[in-house]
């Protein structure tokens, strides 16, 4: 069962059929559709049922509400209505209300709709004005800090980095590569053995150690003169971007970056590790471009990547092993 906003015209042929049988199906068609929202409630990829709403002045009214003959009674238009009514209500409703046929009446008061003075006839059919009294549903001040940082963070996906997409031509983004350490991590933490680490604690690292480059933008780790700032930079992004979420998430969040980027514990160690690692596997499988093209040599390389058998020898050993390699195949001076 799924219900999904569809168009005006994709409710008219239900419409008609339960609504209004004898009649052309131009009378099931509204004036005012285009300005409507309409609801399909759909069962194995066939429409079963369809509402309209309408927004007039803070309330919501609900017009041409129809379910497939065949299949009511079994629940399918209570499901539609209750999730208008809750729409309604998320989106700041005041009140939702209908236009029931009076011999409906019962079925709207299970959704705590009231009866209204106000009658009429049309067509023969006696009508009620039905009416509920919506309290709209305000987010938590927590989950609106949430959602603001969440979009916040989607920036990262507009950092470029200086290594390319193996493959490609193009330059890795940040988010790119806080995703691929995080998978690194969990299939390379292994290769510390000296002690024991916190391998979930090495991907909320690694996912959030680059969020500050929304702000203070990506310094290309060879670039000694953009370096001189890049703490200030970043501490001051770190203080907004981080403070845009809820006070206990924000400091947790925020002790962790402290962390990774003092390098003391194990898992911040490790996590330097693979943020040097990755781009180093970049650089490799791309001909070694960005190094050639920024005239990077082997020691720059080996001296940045220096740390890593401390951690991982394993790794370590990995690391000077494409290095080598590298030289060999005229990716990298030496």
């Amino acid at each position: 069962m799924e219900i999904k906003i569809v168009t005006a015209k994709q409710t008219w042929e239900l419409r008609q059929k339960v609504l209004w049988p004898d009649k052309d199906i131009s009378c099931v068609q509204l004036p005012d559709d285009n300005a409507g929202t309409h609801y399909g409630l759909y069962d194995g990829g066939r429409l079963i049922a369809v509402v309209s709403t309408f927004a007039k002045q803070g309330e919501i009214q609900f017009r041409k509400f129809a379910t497939d003959q065949a299949y009511q009674g079994q629940g399918y238009g209570t499901t539609l209505l209750q999730h208008v009514i809750c729409a309604a209500e998320a989106g700041g409703a005041t009140a939702i209300w209908c236009n029931a046929r009076l011999d409906k009446t019962a079925f709207y008061q299970k959704f705590g709709l009231e009866k209204t003075a106000e009658a009429y006839e049309r067509d023969g059919l006696q009508y009620i004005i039905m009416r509920k009294q919506l309290v709209a549903v305000r987010l938590s001040e927590r989950l609106e800090q949430q959602i603001k940082f969440i979009v916040e963070v989607d920036k990262l996906k507009n950092i470029y980095r200086k290594n390319l997409v193996i493959g490609s031509e193009r330059p890795e983004t940040d988010a790119e590569h806080s995703w691929h350490l995080a998978m690194m991590a969990m299939l390379l933490a292994e290769h510390v053995t000296s002690c024991r680490i916190d391998v979930l604690k090495i991907i909320k690292m690694v996912l959030i150690h680059d969020i500050v480059e929304i702000d203070a933008g990506d310094t290309y780790c060879y670039d000694q003169q953009a370096g001189l700032d890049k703490a200030a930079r970043e501490q001051a992004a770190a203080d907004r971007l981080f403070g845009l979420l809820p006070a206990g998430q924000s400091q947790e969040l925020r002790a962790l970056w402290d962390e990774f980027e003092q390098k003391q514990s194990p898992e911040a160690r490790m996590a330097d590790a693979l943020d040097r690692l990755q781009p180093l596997l970049l650089h490799y499988h791309t001909g070694g471009k960005s190094w050639l093209e920024n005239g990077i040599n082997a020691d720059q390389v080996r001296e940045r990547n220096r740390q890593t058998r401390e951690i991982a020898a394993e790794l370590g050993l990995l690391v000077e092993q494409i290095i080598e390699d590298s030289v060999a195949k005229g990716y990298l001076p030496k």
